[in-house]
């Protein structure tokens, strides 16, 4: 069975970008986990959609 898709609206992405931005000035660890973070709630919603 394929995988739903999710579409990112592009306003979501831009605020994700900067909030990516933001972290990684202050500890580029710190984006890195974020932007992880974000990664595993996109795949939760593709993976369990009506959860």
């Amino acid at each position: 069975m394929a995988q739903p898709e999710l579409n990112i609206h592009s306003g979501a992405a831009a605020k994700l970008k900067a909030a990516h931005d933001w972290y990684h000035e202050r500890s580029p660890l710190a984006a890195d986990a974020f932007i992880a973070e974000i990664y595993c709630a996109v795949d939760l919603m593709v993976e369990v959609p009506n959860r």
